[in-house]
Order: structure tokens, then C-alpha cells, then sequence
């Protein structure tokens, strides 16, 4: 079979470690033959997703970050009990193009 698209969703990923991610994406991997232009996405919260996550990741093949931050607003996160601190996303975005992650948006 093939897939042009895979998608972790719903800020789940960030429960596994590093090594079951790895996992997940070679099990997947060895029962689907990706198209050429293959995307596969992420949905992460930044405050808690680790650099060896983002590391594993990008190892991995991902292609697209999706962030979980509801918004830049204080009262908007605590609202959505989304507490995101605007130097943790920051971080997060530049620890990724770092790794030439190129494909980055935001859940708003």
C-alpha cells in the first residue's frame, strides 16, 4: 500500500519517548511505501516536547510541525487551559528550522 499523507494529531505524539516515536514511524513505514512528495505532519505542544523529541522527529522524516498554542493571549490559554510562553514556542520553531523544518504552523 501506499500514503502520501501520514498525520499524528491531537498533541498525543508528545506522550511517547523519543524511542517509541522512532518506533511508531518504522512500523509504519514497513506497511506503507510513502509517494514521492510524502508529508508526514505532527501535532506537538511546545512546553512539552523535548529537543530529543524534536530530534527523533526530524530522524524520522517528518516533514511538518503543527503547534498547539491556541494563542498568544494569557487569557485566551488559560481559558483553553493551553498555557503556552511565547519563548518556549520561539524555541521550539527555531530548534526545528534548525533541523531544516520548513513546513511550520500554528493551531490558533
Amino acid at each position: 500500500m501506499t500514503a502520501s499523507h501520514i498525520h499524528f494529531g491531537g498533541g498525543s505524539p508528545n506522550m511517547l519517548t523519543p524511542d517509541e516515536f522512532s518506533t511508531v514511524i518504522a512500523r509504519l513505514l514497513h506497511r506503507f511505501r510513502l509517494t514521492e512528495n510524502a508529508e508526514i505532519s505532527i501535532k506537538i505542544e511546545p512546553h512539552t516536547t523535548t529537543d530529543a523529541f524534536i530530534d527523533s522527529c526530524v530522524a524520522a522524516g517528518v516533514t511538518r510541525f503543527s503547534l498547539g498554542i491556541q494563542g498568544l493571549n494569557p487569557a485566551v490559554q488559560k481559558a483553553a487551559n493551553q498555557i503556552q510562553l511565547f519563548y518556549t514556542t520561539a524555541r521550539f520553531a527555531s530548534r526545528a528550522k534548525d533541523h531544516d523544518a520548513t513546513d511550520i504552523n500554528v493551531n490558533l
